[in-house]
């Protein structure tokens, strides 16, 4: 089954039960019966993957500046306003299974909640092939896409 959040970023997961792992809110899990996988743990590896992926890319990319210079590019492309701004270019808000409460306040498009998935769904593509292998691919946005035999 494919997931309309795949031909938006141009991706198709090998593991789909983990992008709706990633989308998934810890708020919603909580109040879903049985319970549900919550993207943290993604999240938490994403953090790491989106972090080696950019400074690949700018190594390469910028291989004149000075490390000082790549820490601050990198710094700015994965900030919250970033992936938050990313997240709005994709609509990533209307996929996420957020809690009653969440949703109540408008969780779907709060910078808090919105800017943290795409870690969490690039932490889904199991495992994201710029991990290791030097080959990632950022849908959109204007982030780095270096295509490679991994994908």
């Amino acid at each position: 089954m494919s997931h309309q959040l795949e031909t938006i970023i141009g991706y198709k997961f090998k593991h789909p039960e983990l992008l709706e792992t990633a989308l998934t809110h810890t708020s919603y899990a909580n109040e879903t019966r049985p319970p549900v996988k919550h993207n943290e743990r993604l999240e938490f590896l994403g953090d790491s993957v989106l972090q080696i992926v950019s400074a690949d890319y700018l190594f390469h990319a910028y291989a004149d500046r000075p490390e000082g210079d790549l820490t601050r590019i990198r710094s700015s492309l994965v900030s919250e306003g970033a992936l938050f701004q990313f997240a709005q270019e994709i609509n990533l808000g209307d996929y996420l299974r957020l809690g009653r409460g969440e949703e109540h306040c408008g969780g779907h498009h709060q910078s808090g909640i919105s800017h943290t998935h795409p870690e969490g769904c690039r932490a889904g593509a199991p495992l994201w092939p710029g991990a290791g292998g030097g080959a990632y691919s950022c849908a959109g946005g204007g982030h780095p896409q270096r295509a490679g035999p991994a994908l």
